[in-house]
């Protein structure tokens, strides 16, 4: 989203359908030409850089990343990103892009201005939500599922944090017991804190009842990143009614 306008995808049967722009006073739809044709599919998710000229749209049964003019609405290339690529974040100076490729188990750094990838980085089981710190100097990975065998006595997803200057993780981050299907990641505007959306299953433990979330229930992870040197301190928790919240010192 920049300013009045909001940018979302809608698809059916694996194929591109529109790009709706909602500018205030108007409602407009942008329809792809010729989308099939061009190979875009399943779109996961569209950012738009920060002018809002741009728009970068993760395809991921097609592997790749479009690029959408904003205004009219046309594809005018794609970027070869990976398996099932995710969550495209573009750096605040529009030079560089980041798509999480869930089932390459890495977060692949592409040049907007070639296309090609400068690099890829190794990650946990199944990247699926990334956010950049206002500055750009970190961006934090959300994990969807635990890299452990199902008999492990600890089995949790982990966050990632990669320092965007270097291109390399700087820390994994291992949430609390029973931590899964991560689904969203944010950061604050001052840049010091990052939140996780997941599911936190109380599998190791007797169930007696599935009210109340005795079995799986919503969990938010609230993770200190101010300093993006990536040192870490500890991890600290408390309860908070049926949320979980957790800070993370780095």
């Amino acid at each position: 989203m920049r300013g009045a306008s909001i940018h979302s995808w809608t698809t059916w049967h694996s194929r591109v359908g529109r790009l709706m722009t909602l500018t205030a006073p108007w409602c407009a739809m942008i329809g792809f030409a010729a989308a099939e044709a061009s190979g875009c599919l399943s779109p996961s998710m569209v950012i738009a850089d920060r002018a809002g000229a741009v728009l970068y749209m993760a395809e991921a049964t097609a592997n790749q990343v479009a690029v959408v003019d904003a205004a009219s609405g046309t594809i005018s290339r794609s970027f070869v990103a990976g398996h099932t690529p995710l969550a495209p974040v573009v750096t605040p100076d529009g030079a560089t892009l980041f798509v999480c490729n869930r089932f390459n188990n890495e977060v692949a750094v592409i040049s907007c201005a070639s296309g090609a990838a400068v690099a890829r980085i190794a990650v946990p089981r199944e990247p699926i939500a990334a956010v950049l710190t206002p500055d750009g100097g970190l961006l934090v990975v959300a994990h969807h599922l635990p890299a452990y065998a199902p008999d492990d006595p600890w089995l949790a997803a982990r966050v990632t944090l990669i320092d965007t200057r270097t291109t390399s993780a700087v820390a994994h981050v291992l949430l609390p017991q029973g931590s899964m299907g991560a689904r969203g990641v944010c950061v604050s505007p001052d840049g010091r804190y990052a939140y996780v959306t997941h599911t936190l299953g109380h599998f190791q433990v007797p169930t007696t009842q599935l009210e109340r979330g005795w079995m799986n229930t919503s969990a938010l992870k609230e993770f200190n990143a101010g300093d993006t040197h990536g040192k870490t301190s500890g991890l600290t928790g408390k309860e908070l009614d049926d949320l979980a919240a957790y800070v993370l010192s780095l």
